[in-house]
């Protein structure tokens, strides 16, 4: 159990906050523009404003209404290079059967385009979009799980093995009570005698005649007793 908690406790904190930082918006810009960001290696997407949410309440009742609607940034109106002028491929990311959203806020944004980060960097990024909106610059969630998925795995693992620790120590518990209850009743080795019967009760059970019968006892030594003649 000790061991568990020492690993999943620590372990699931350090992957919480890690996909939290994986997770975190690198750039807002509004659009078009030309801006730069910097970035570690690995998958980044560019999402595109396509929406809002807005609600309220009256009383005890609550509401929210979201409007949106597709985008209109597609890879050939991005463009991003590394700080040594190297073009990076791009690859389109709405579709009608790959759609990723990413909120905040009020605001929903729709996934639009994926490039791979060769390395930290600083990244020059240029977004010629048709008409006036906003994009943000961050991971896509499956690449931001990836990061702390060992981390992840190491907490399951941790939780696993506390929750088979506590049922070890039940059944060891159990067994310690049954001990206990064995020791009072039959001696601390578990094979003493029994405890005596309550006065007036007959162990084994013997048939007592009724009033003025006689019962018959066998020669020394001869014959054998009769059947038994307990009444029903």
């Amino acid at each position: 159990m000790t061991v568990g908690v020492a690993v999943a406790v620590p372990c699931a904190v350090i992957a919480e906050l890690g996909a939290k930082d994986a997770l975190r918006i690198r750039a807002s810009v509004d659009t078009p523009s030309q801006f730069q960001v910097t970035l570690p290696s690995g998958q980044w997407e560019i999402y595109e404003q396509t929406g809002t949410t807005s609600g309220g309440s009256i009383g005890f009742f609550h509401y929210s209404y979201t409007s949106g609607e597709p985008p209109d940034i597609s890879a050939g109106n991005v463009r991003v290079e590394d700080s040594a002028g190297t073009v990076l491929p791009l690859e389109a990311r709405y579709g009608g059967n790959s759609v990723e959203t990413y909120s905040t806020g009020s605001r929903i944004y729709t996934g639009v385009v994926v490039f791979d980060a060769t390395r930290a960097d600083r990244y020059s990024v240029v977004v010629d979009s048709p008409a006036p909106g906003s994009v943000i610059v961050a991971r896509p969630p499956l690449a931001a799980l990836a990061k702390s998925w060992p981390l992840i795995v190491a907490a399951v693992l941790g939780g696993v093995s506390f929750v088979f620790g506590l049922i070890l120590l039940i059944i060891d518990m159990d067994r310690r009570r049954r001990s206990s209850y064995a020791a009072l009743a039959y001696g601390p080795s578990g094979r003493g005698t029994p405890p005596a019967w309550p006065p007036g009760y007959q162990y084994p059970r013997q048939w007592v005649p009724p009033p003025g019968v006689t019962p018959w006892v066998p020669p020394s030594g001869e014959g054998q007793p009769p059947p038994d003649r307990t009444p029903e």
